[in-house]
């Protein structure tokens, strides 16, 4: 289930049950693959491409496959920078930019993201490290 008001470019890869909420930015233009059963909340952006270098430095629009795996819950207006690999079952809190991989069964929250915690026994454990 995509939002109406999601707007989607290129033709990201999109797993079974997974619901992208509304006003998200998906990003298929450089390869990208959310897995099943994923939430995406609002206002989440997830990139596989950007201008840095091409307005910076001169250099050209930069692009990387970004991947979200299984399981996986992005909190509403998260930012997941190109090229970043979420596994699967983890969390990403609310308002974070996510600009490094993310190994399964983990929460992340910040900006930059930050390990927080972690997923064991069905259950999400905060703080515990």
């Amino acid at each position: 289930m995509i939002h109406k008001d999601a707007h989607v470019i290129g033709q990201p890869k999109i797993g079974d049950n997974t619901w992208i909420g509304m006003c998200c930015v998906i990003d298929g233009s450089g390869g990208l693959e959310i897995g099943s059963n994923c939430s995406i909340a609002a206002g989440a952006h997830i990139y596989t491409h950007d201008t840095v270098k091409k307005r910076v430095l001169g250099g050209v629009r930069e692009t990387s496959p970004t991947k979200i795996g299984d399981n996986c819950y992005i909190g509403p207006h998260a930012v997941i920078r190109r090229g970043v690999t979420i596994g699967n079952n983890c969390v990403i809190g609310a308002l974070s930019y996510v600009n490094k991989d993310v190994p399964d069964f983990t929460v992340v929250a910040g900006s930059p993201a930050k390990r927080i915690g972690y997923i064991a026994d069905n259950e999400i454990i905060y703080g515990c490290l």
